[in-house]
């Protein structure tokens, strides 16, 4: 993921490329470090506190390859928008490649037309999976639930208007953070959950509304407006 703009000129790495570089080697760490941890399992007599020391070396695994899934989420920079099926974008009831199924409560349509990034959107959900695990191996069977907007809102961070009849994929997950994209050192797994998600949605040309009252994580797609469609007004 190294790119040289000109001949005459040193190798460079793009901020971007390198978040991407470091996911794939923390993923290729984490592989490797887990698969020795099984074999050592099984060498391990039951009840011997050696398990309990496995156990915290997966779940130190665990987190790496968390890590990776944001940092996958945080290096996209551009977004292929193209007019797609919500059922096709988010792959219906199919798994995604996250660790585990997600599944989806579709409250509207899956023939629904979107225009986005089928590709952003599989990077915002699968980051959005972790919320609130950072110390679990287990990847949880996340519902989202896929539904229309009623009304117009705004997005919750860039504040841009999302009209009503949008497509949102929403996530009921407990102590969602209210700070998600501040800036600054210091921000909690949770936080850099949000951030990943929200970067990816916006590549994938969406928006995000948070309701930390309720706990909950949407993702605002935009349905392709009737026009485009050849739909008479």
């Amino acid at each position: 993921m190294v790119k040289r703009s000109d001949p005459g000129k040193a190798w460079e790495v793009g901020g971007p490329s390198l978040a991407e570089s470091v996911a794939h080697e923390l993923n290729n760490i984490a592989a490797s470090l887990f698969g020795f941890v099984e074999l050592a399992v099984e060498e391990v007599e039951p009840g011997s506190p050696v398990l309990r020391c496995l156990g915290e070396i997966r779940i130190g695994v665990s987190r790496a390859r968390n890590l990776a899934t944001v940092l996958e989420a945080l290096a996209a920079v551009d977004g292929n928008s193209t007019r797609i099926a919500i059922g096709e974008c988010v792959g219906g009831n199919a798994p995604l490649d996250s660790g585990g199924g997600l599944r989806f409560d579709w409250k509207c349509d899956p023939a629904t037309l979107v225009d986005v990034d089928p590709e952003r959107v599989h990077h915002a959900l699968r980051t959005l999976t972790h919320l609130g695990r950072t110390d679990s191996t287990i990847v949880p069977d996340r519902e989202f639930t896929v539904s229309r907007t009623a009304s117009e809102s705004q997005c919750s961070y860039c504040g841009a208007v999302l009209p009503a009849g949008s497509l949102q994929i929403t996530l009921i997950a407990d102590g969602v953070p209210t700070a998600g994209t501040r800036r600054g050192a210091g921000r909690t797994f949770p936080q850099l959950v949000i951030a990943g998600s929200v970067h990816a949605t916006h590549v994938a040309g969406g928006h995000v509304a948070l309701n930390a009252a309720h706990s909950s994580i949407s993702l605002v797609l935009p349905a392709a407006p009737a026009a485009k469609l050849g739909i008479a007004s």
